[in-house]
């Protein structure tokens, strides 16, 4: 009957039919100890697991800060690009402003030789300059174009990140009110256990314990909050 009800022991208790047979041939002294031998593997692997589990929660508020300064920086980047595109298109500007007189003083000259009918050679070397100052402004035209479109995009881009910015802003924020929150319901506790009588110590200090984490939990998200720029990108 043993025999016929080995297959369901294997089942039940996990034990494969190798173990079952080496079992068979062991001292009773030799059993315990194997038997010991293997819960204590199963007692380590437990313990690695949760330790595991432990490091990783430790480590989640550093993950978190490094990626909110990522974002910060990024943001930052994106400031310091769109500065120096607006300073380009300041720069541009202010030469087309420069070619447009240099083309009329040039034009008015062109047209008072025209009148006079004086040296002919003159009137047709200032049109060629003319010409090339046209295609000249044609060009810093379409550079101006492809500007100010990089610049509408790099603006749009900025502002996506300005919106993601606010909203884990605003997520930090709902975690120090609910950090706050505990911590008064935490005093609240302290002070009814002062004013109680006979409460044991032990008591006390696992609230007082509870009170400096939250302290330390919403410092740590005030440092991770992103710094506010409010600043005027375009005019």
């Amino acid at each position: 009957m043993a025999a016929c009800n080995s297959d369901d022991d294997t089942m039940s208790n996990g034990t494969s039919h190798h173990v079952t047979n080496a079992l068979e041939f062991m001292t009773e002294e030799e059993g315990k100890e194997f038997q010991e031998f293997r819960r204590s593997i199963g007692i380590v692997g437990t313990f690695t697991k949760q330790m595991v589990k432990m490091a990783i929660e430790q480590l989640k508020p550093e993950f978190e800060k490094m990626a909110v300064k990522a974002a910060e920086q990024a943001f930052e980047n994106k400031m310091t690009k769109v500065r120096e595109l607006q300073e380009e298109l300041n720069k541009r500007e202010r030469e087309l402003k420069q070619l447009r007189l240099e083309k009329k003083i040039l034009q008015a000259k062109l047209d008072k030789e025209r009148v006079v009918k004086s040296r002919p050679d003159s009137v047709e070397t200032k049109e060629k300059e003319l010409k090339r100052m046209e295609a000249d402004i044609s060009n810093l035209k379409m550079k101006l174009r492809k500007t100010t479109d990089d610049l509408k995009h790099e603006k749009d881009r900025l502002c996506e990140e300005e919106k993601k910015r606010l909203e884990l802003e605003s997520t930090l924020q709902a975690d120090v009110e609910r950090l706050r929150k505990e911590l008064d319901r935490v005093k609240g506790q302290l002070g009814q256990l002062r004013s109680a009588k006979n409460v044991g110590d032990d008591e006390t200090r696992k609230l007082r314990e509870r009170e400096r984490q939250l302290l330390d939990e919403m410092e740590m998200i005030r440092k991770q909050q992103p710094r506010l720029h409010k600043r005027k990108l375009f005019a």
